[in-house]
Parts: C-alpha cells; sequence; structure tokens
C-alpha cells in the first residue's frame, strides 16, 4: 500500500537535524503502548545521521485479523538514514522490519527548511503479506498514520521546548 503524507515542524531545517541527532529524541518517540525495551542507537557520519531502533512489540496491540497470524516473539527495527544537508533540503529513509511477521515498510522522506519551519514530506510503501487479511492490514495500519504524525509532531514540540537554541 502506499502512503503519502507531509507535515510541518515549527523549527528550521537545523534544528530539526539537532532533534533527530538526539537519542532521547527518538526513545521519546518510540515509547509508546506495545514498544517493549527499546534500544536506540544514533550515529553521525561526515554529515549522514542514521537512527537504529530495535524493540519487542506486546502482540495484544495488534490488529485482530493479524493478531491470530503472528506467534509471540515479535521485534521490529527502524533503521533512518538522513543524507546531508543540501542547500535548504536533506533526504532520508526509513525501513521498518517486523521480525515474527511479513510486514515491511520503506518510505523516503524529504525535508525542506523554510521561514523558521521544516516541512518533512513522506512517500512510503507499506505491505503486509498475510493470506486473505494481508490488504484489510495494511488499510488499518495506514489509516492510523495521521495518528502517528500527530503525535510525532508532539514529541517534537516537547523536545524543542526542553532544548532552546543556544
Amino acid at each position: 500500500m502506499h502512503i503519502k503524507d507531509s507535515y510541518t515542524y515549527p523549527a528550521t531545517l537545523e534544528r530539526i537535524g539537532e532533534m533527530f541527532a538526539d537519542p532521547g529524541y527518538t526513545r521519546s518517540r518510540v515509547a509508546v503502548r506495545g514498544v517493549i525495551d527499546p534500544q536506540v542507537r544514533v550515529t553521525d557520519e561526515d554529515g549522514i545521521t542514521t537512527i537504529s531502533v530495535d524493540a519487542g512489540i506486546d502482540t495484544s496491540v495488534l490488529p485482530a485479523a493479524a493478531r491470530r497470524f503472528v506467534r509471540s516473539g515479535l521485534s521490529v527495527s527502524i533503521v533512518e538514514t538522513w543524507a546531508p544537508t543540501q542547500g535548504t533540503t536533506r533526504r532520508g529513509t526509513t525501513e521498518v522490519k517486523v521480525k515474527g511477521a511479513p510486514v515491511t515498510l520503506r518510505a523516503v522522506s524529504v525535508l525542506t527548511g523554510e521561514a523558521g519551519t521544516t516541512t518533512r514530506a513522506v512517500d512510503a510503501d507499506l505491505s503486509v503479506s498475510i493470506p486473505l487479511v494481508g490488504r484489510r492490514v495494511e488499510q488499518e495500519a495506514a489509516g492510523s498514520v495521521h495518528s502517528v504524525i500527530l503525535r510525532e509532531l508532539g514529541y517534537a514540540r516537547t523536545w524543542l521546548e526542553a532544548h532552546p537554541e543556544q
């Protein structure tokens, strides 16, 4: 299932880069119901920022249609990589793999800074390879994208308020 969306952070491109580079910000983003013991790593080499998360998943938070196909022991791996800033843009990729379930998400994001704000345009492909119900699970997951975005913006505002510009 193809998903396209965009949202705007209330900060400059540089500040958003600083925020993404803070492991504490990523921990706050993934500390949601159903995520168990998230391990966060952030590296920065030659201007390329890589954010990696590995965590367990409580299967009780899965859609009912998917729960019957999933055994216990689910875990998720998220790798987000941001290229160096070029002018007023920064490109990134996100790959989400769920170990123990046939679910993947691949996304390309473009951050564009303008007049003290940064817009993130996301172009993603979500795949749930479960016979007969995969499409329905994809639709349920895609339907929750807006709430994930609102949460993301809330965490960003909280981080930005707690880390004023120097």
